[in-house]
Formats: C-alpha cells, structure tokens, sequence
C-alpha cells in the first residue's frame, strides 16, 4: 500500500501499477504472452505480479495472478482475474491499446491501473493524486516549474520518433510545444512565440 498525501489521498509515485504502454513497448501485446513484474523501492522488492496476455479476434485481455499479505496478521490472500483490453484507432494509422477498469461501475479506458487497495483499478476509483500536487506553492514557480516542464520535454523527446509525419506535427510534437508556450509565456511576446514554436 503507497503513503497518503496530506490531504489523505493515494500518492500514484508510491503505488505499485501496470502500464500498458511499458507492455506494448516490450512487445508483450501480441499473441499469447506470459510476463512476471517485480516492484521494488530502494533496491527492496516491494511485490511482484504474473501477466498472462490474449489478443486475438476473439478476446482481448490481460489476466493478473498475485497474492497479497496482510501486514496486520500475515494473511495470504491469492487474486486471479481479467482485466479487458481495448484498442481505439490512432491518427496516423494504426491502435491504441487501453485498459478497461475492471472496479465494480466503472469501465473507463485508462493506460494505467494501480494497485490502492485488493485489485488494480485506476485512478479515477481509488482517487488517487500526484506528487507534484503536494508540492508547496513555491515548487510551482520559476525556476522550479520551468525545470519540471523541461524535464517533460526530455522525457517526450526520449520516445519520439518523428516530429513531423506528412507535413504535419506529430501528436508528441504538438505536445512538446504546448509544455514550451507554457514555459515561454510569461516572458515572451505572444508574436515572437508564434515565430519561435509554430514553425514546421
């Protein structure tokens, strides 16, 4: 179970979660797949998951095998169920692969599912909030907002493949100047803004 933020909601950085992008990148959403994930923090292993993966025509999802301890009395408690996988079409040719929330009522199509208490749901369910919203005013400011951002930058630029895609933005570009504008704003021009971001 991760820590609580002040104001008394899950912290996402400290919850274990699968990610169905980190799947698709290991080429694990294909076929009939097996993957074992072990978590840990400070080099101590925190837990560990088993994934079976199906997709076909048939039937699209991932099935999580897990037990989970009881700190209070040292219950092993054993879960086994389906998560269902969607996909949605993408821009430039192509899907997307998404979780379907297996919580009770919900059903959204996230990218991550964490685990806030028994199952994995997503953030939505458990309410779950984020580091950076804990963060004392002045973190949001210059110059640390301005290096948060940048850092953001870094990470998009990681996974990027093209900027451009048939004379046209790709969807990480697009976003990499939005996080840019946000960052030159406040001391721009928005004419020289528009000279600096919005040429192809």
């Amino acid at each position: 179970m991760g820590r609580y933020s002040y104001s008394g909601r899950l912290v996402s950085e400290d919850l274990h979660k699968i990610d169905i992008y980190w799947l698709r990148k290991h080429g694990i959403l294909t076929g009939y797949q097996y993957q074992s994930l072990t978590w840990s923090s400070r080099g101590e292993k925190t837990g560990s998951i088993d994934i079976v993966i199906s997709i076909n025509d048939q039937s699209c999802y991932a099935r999580l095998i897990y037990t989970i301890t009881r700190h209070s009395s040292g219950k092993r408690d054993s879960f086994d169920y389906n998560v269902p996988i969607i996909t949605t079409k993408c821009h430039f040719g192509g899907v997307r692969y998404w979780f379907k929330c297996p919580a009770i009522g919900c059903n959204r199509r996230v990218a991550k599912l964490y685990q806030g208490q028994d199952i994995f749901a997503c953030r939505h369910c458990y309410k779950i909030t984020y580091q950076s919203s804990n963060e004392p005013k002045i973190y949001r400011d210059y110059p640390f907002r301005d290096l948060t951002l940048r850092s953001k930058v870094d990470e998009i630029e990681r996974t990027m493949r093209k900027k451009v895609y048939k004379g046209k933005l790709t969807k990480k570009s697009m976003r990499i100047r939005r996080i840019e504008r946000k960052m030159l704003s406040p001391y721009v021009d928005d004419s020289i803004l528009e000279k600096l971001l919005y040429k192809v």
